[in-house]
């Protein structure tokens, strides 16, 4: 049977996503603050399945997210601007994030705005009845 591992950075970053320091984790989810520690830096690799399920459950996660994933070429590749995106957003307060969704959403509509309308002058150039207007 193969060994199932740890994602020690993801630990680190939901963690981190919290506000939480390691004491604050240990304390959140009964599990030894030097096992965290060791995790997060991918020092531990034999660890008891409830304690797999505390640290998830603190974390707000599902257990299979702690893990890294057995065939590396199964994760999709990202766009680096796509990453440092996300690396700002997971920072944010939830008001900031809210801000940067709706003015995501305002240019989205301004983009489907002006592609509707360009799309109607490019109909109308090409219309003969638009042709026989201007003559």
């Amino acid at each position: 049977m193969e060994d199932i591992l740890i994602d020690g950075a993801k630990i680190r970053r939901l963690r981190k996503n919290k506000g939480w320091s390691q004491f604050d984790l240990a304390r959140v989810s009964w599990v030894d603050q030097g096992t965290i520690s060791q995790l997060e830096t991918n020092r531990k690799n034999n660890l008891r399945a409830d304690t797999l399920v505390r640290l998830a459950r603190a974390l707000g996660v599902a257990l299979d997210e702690l893990f890294v994933p057995a065939d590396p070429s199964v994760v999709e590749p990202t766009d680096p601007q796509l990453d440092v995106m996300m690396r700002l957003v997971t920072n944010m307060t939830p008001e900031e994030r809210a801000s940067a969704e709706m003015f995501i959403r305002f240019v989205l509509a301004q983009r489907r705005r002006h592609g509707s309308e360009n799309k109607r002058k490019a109909a109308a150039q090409k219309s003969p009845a638009s042709s026989k207007r201007k003559g």
